[in-house]
C-alpha cells in the first residue's frame, strides 16, 4: 500500500484477545477506507505478535526486545509512517465502522487542527471520560484520596472531563469555537503528522499516564489546536493491560508511572513555585494514606503482610518525589 490517507497505530501490551477485535474491527474499516495498521508489540508473553503474524497477515507488527512503554512505543511506531494522519488506538477498544472517517473530515475542516479525539464509551454505551482539564492542586488533592471522592461523589473535581459538546458543523471557525479541549484521552485520537513531528514527538520519559496531556500541551503553546468529536464513537475495555482503576490509588508499578508521570507533568509545564506546591501537597497526602496504614495494622489479620507491602509501596514514591521524580 503506498501512503495511505490514514495509519493506525496500535501499542499492545499482554492484550491478545482484546486486540484481535481490535484488528478486527479495523479490518472492516479497511473495506472503505484504506488503512495502514501498525502494532507495536511491547515484549507481550502472550504471543500477540505471533497471533498478528497468523491472524493479520495485511497488519504490520514491530515487536519490541523489552517493555519500552507508550510514549517510546508510540514514536518508534511513527518513524514507519507515511500516511499524512495517524489514528493512536489502545488495542482494548472496538471502533466502529464509520468513526475514522469522521474524525478524517473532521480534521481537515482547519488545517490549524493537529489532534481530535474520539468520544469513548463503555461496551454498554455509558460514557467514560474522553477529554481532560490540565491538572489544578485544588483537582490533584481529590485524585489522591479517590475513595473519598467517591464517597463523596466528587467526580467532576478530578482531571478528567466526560461529555463531549461538539456539533458537528462544517463551518470551521464554528467548530473551532465549540470543539476547542485542552487535552484528549490517548485511547483514541487522530492526528497529523505534521503536527506531531513539529513538537518532537512523544516524551520518553513518561512511560505509561499522562503522555498524551504533555503532547497535547505542547502542540497548543506550538499554536496548534486540540478537538474532540462528538459522535466519533471508540468503544473502550478500559485499562485492560494495566488494570489502573480510579476508585483507588494503585499498586505498584502503576502507583510509580502515574505519580512520576504527573510530577514530569508540572515539572515541565508549571514549573517553579507550582511544581514545588504539587510536590509538597503530593509528599503529604501520600504521608496521610501511610500513616492510615500504620493505623490498621494492628487490626489487619491475614492482610496485614499486604498492608506493610502496601505502606512500602507509598514510601518508595515519597522517596522517588525528594529526587528528580522519575517515573519508569
Amino acid at each position: 500500500m503506498t501512503n495511505p490517507p490514514v495509519s493506525t497505530l496500535i501499542v499492545s501490551y499482554n492484550t491478545r484477545n482484546l486486540l484481535d477485535g481490535c484488528l478486527r474491527s479495523l479490518r472492516r474499516i479497511a473495506e472503505d477506507l484504506p488503512l495502514d495498521v501498525i502494532v507495536v508489540d511491547n515484549a507481550s508473553t502472550d504471543g500477540s505478535a505471533l497471533h498478528v503474524r497468523t491472524h493479520f497477515p495485511e497488519v504490520r507488527i514491530i515487536p519490541n526486545e523489552k517493555n519500552i512503554g507508550f510514549a517510546a512505543a508510540v514514536n518508534r511506531g511513527m518513524s514507519e509512517v507515511h500516511s499524512s494522519f495517524v489514528f493512536v488506538l489502545n488495542p482494548d477498544t472496538i471502533v466502529p465502522r464509520e468513526t475514522i472517517q469522521k474524525l478524517l473530515n473532521y480534521i481537515k475542516m482547519d488545517e490549524k487542527c493537529a489532534l481530535v479525539g474520539a468520544n469513548l464509551t463503555n461496551p454498554d454505551g455509558s460514557m467514560q471520560a474522553s477529554i481532560f482539564r490540565f491538572p489544578s492542586l485544588f483537582r490533584e488533592f481529590w485524585n489522591f484520596l479517590p475513595e473519598i471522592k467517591l464517597l463523596l461523589r466528587f467526580q467532576k473535581l478530578g482531571t478528567y472531563v466526560h461529555s463531549i459538546h461538539v456539533p458537528e458543523d462544517r463551518n470551521a471557525k464554528a467548530a473551532e469555537e465549540a470543539g476547542a479541549v485542552e487535552c484528549i484521552s490517548g485511547a483514541a485520537f487522530l492526528m497529523r503528522t505534521e503536527a506531531f513531528k513539529s513538537v518532537g514527538g512523544m516524551d520518553e520519559r513518561f512511560f505509561l499516564y499522562h503522555e498524551e496531556m504533555d503532547l497535547c500541551t505542547r502542540m497548543r503553546r506550538a499554536g496548534w489546536q486540540i478537538r474532540a468529536h462528538r459522535t466519533a464513537q471508540v468503544i473502550h475495555f478500559d485499562a485492560q493491560a494495566s488494570g489502573y482503576t480510579p476508585k483507588r490509588l494503585p499498586n505498584a508499578p502503576v502507583l510509580n508511572w502515574r505519580i512520576g508521570g504527573m510530577d514530569l507533568l508540572w515539572q515541565k509545564h508549571k514549573p517553579g513555585l507550582k511544581h514545588t506546591l504539587w510536590r509538597v501537597q503530593a509528599k503529604g497526602l501520600l504521608r496521610f494514606r501511610i500513616g492510615l496504614c500504620f493505623l490498621a495494622l494492628p487490626f489487619s489479620g491475614k492482610q496485614r503482610l499486604i498492608r506493610k507491602k502496601r505502606i512500602g509501596e507509598l514510601v518508595s514514591v515519597v522517596t522517588m518525589l525528594r529526587g528528580n521524580g522519575c517515573c519508569t
